[in-house]
């Protein structure tokens, strides 16, 4: 009996894995799609719409709740050097679409390509760093009530 148990708690687990990693997949694509269209291709905001608002929405779900429970210390939390690293390479890949974007619509040199991407580099990571902040503290916050909380019941 203990054996089965055992055996449908590594199963959840590993379902719960498969399930984020298909999330975290999903989002990525999905954002990338959205940023293609809008940014490369000539397509009006009516078409990539419907993508940029489930995006948004899945994407403040999933900090509302990890806010919301405390989440903190998860292990991609715990590593900043890779926290760090897809904060760069993200900022990089936006702001180079967007540069390439603008470069084939509007057609010109290729050394103002870097007059895009830099800039738009520079205050996406910018923003990506100080939203990092702002859910650290808010779960560092989260997590203390949720302590104080536990000591009173305990208490009791």
């Amino acid at each position: 009996m203990k054996n089965k148990k055992i055996i449908d708690e590594r199963q959840e687990l590993q379902s719960l894995k498969n399930v984020k990693i298909c999330w975290t997949v999903a989002i990525f694509l999905l954002g990338f799609s959205v940023i293609v269209q809008s940014v490369i291709f000539t397509a009006s905001p009516q078409h990539y719409m419907p993508e940029l608002g489930i995006l948004l929405i899945v994407c403040i779900l999933n900090i509302a709740l990890d806010v919301r429970q405390g989440n903190l210390y998860t292990k991609e939390m715990q590593n900043p050097k890779a926290n760090l690293l897809l904060y760069v390479t993200s900022s990089l890949a936006a702001s180079l679409v967007v540069g390439i974007g603008n470069y084939l619509k509007y057609d010109f040199p290729p050394i103002y390509i870097l007059a895009v991407v830099i800039p738009i580099f520079m205050v996406l990571l910018v923003l990506m760093l100080l939203f990092d902040y702002f859910y650290r503290n808010a779960a560092q916050r989260r997590i203390k009530k949720l302590n104080k909380q536990l000591e009173n019941d305990e208490n009791l």
